[in-house]
């Protein structure tokens, strides 16, 4: 696979944009907008690879589905959905538990 260094690139890169959408304070972010272009263009160059069985670049709605997928295809160490897995868990909870610090400071004004 000629390009199995790019695409690992992108891998790499929704990795870290990930973790730092964990850090970030809004649950809308371009963190998240990378993230979903990164598995994109991933995906895209799996396809352009003709690696059978390739993952389809729709499953940039669960990034963790994707790169489950990815990693068994590709024969590669499950690291990498490892911590995409746990970040995107990670960052779900965070905004969970934002949105009910702001829900619990809104009643307080409200009384």
């Amino acid at each position: 696979m000629e390009n199995k260094n790019i695409s690992n690139g992108w891998a790499y890169a929704a990795v870290g944009v990930t973790i730092a959408g964990c850090l970030d304070f809004n649950p809308v972010t371009i963190m998240g907008y990378l993230l979903s272009i990164f598995t994109i263009v991933d995906a895209i160059l799996l396809k352009d690879e003709k690696v059978p069985n390739s993952p389809s670049w729709l499953w940039f709605l669960i990034p963790p589905v994707y790169y489950y997928k990815r990693q068994k295809v590709l024969g590669q160490s499950m690291a990498l959905f490892y911590t995409i897995l746990i970040t995107y868990l990670a960052w779900i909870f965070i905004n969970l538990i934002k949105m009910i610090i702001l829900q619990l400071a809104i009643a307080q004004a409200l009384e």
